[in-house]
């Protein structure tokens, strides 16, 4: 495990956080027609612009779901990382995941949007993800600067 130390990247990393935990839940926050009016708005543009009209409009959700978490693990990782956490990448999953929870407790409230245990489970992957590309790219990083030494 590769313990680094930078409070300046780390704050950076930490606002990034902030903003894409403001943005889901700005997001989650509409109802399901403003949600499904906009998410149609932007899977037409995704449609004209790639040709893919292999994709349905409800794996475009999912996989919009997917990124948005997959963001967030990979800087909050970043944030626990850069603060001097060895175990950065755990606390990084552990805070977006239960972020995840939260978010789909919020949606309940919500008319018409719905609290979706499947919608945890595609976060999950994300963040996942997310956690894993950081530590990768941290990982290569830091074996390219010891070799250059």
């Amino acid at each position: 495990m590769i313990k680094v130390k930078n409070i300046p990247l780390s704050i950076i990393f930490g606002l990034v956080c902030v903003f894409l935990m403001y943005m889901i839940f700005m997001l989650s926050y509409q109802s399901g027609t403003d949600s499904a009016e906009n998410s149609l708005f932007f899977y037409g543009l995704f449609l004209k612009i790639t040709g893919f009209d292999f994709v349905s409009h409800n794996m475009f959700r999912k996989f919009a779901h997917f990124c948005e978490y997959c963001a967030l693990g990979f800087f909050t990782c970043g944030a626990f990382t850069f603060a001097g956490l060895i175990q950065g990448g755990v606390f990084g999953g552990y805070v977006s995941f239960l972020y995840s929870v939260s978010d789909e407790m919020h949606q309940y409230f919500v008319p018409e949007r719905a609290c979706r245990i499947y919608d945890v489970f595609i976060d999950f992957f994300g963040i996942l993800c997310g956690v894993l590309i950081f530590r990768l790219i941290i990982t290569v990083f830091y074996r390219l600067l010891k070799k250059s030494k």
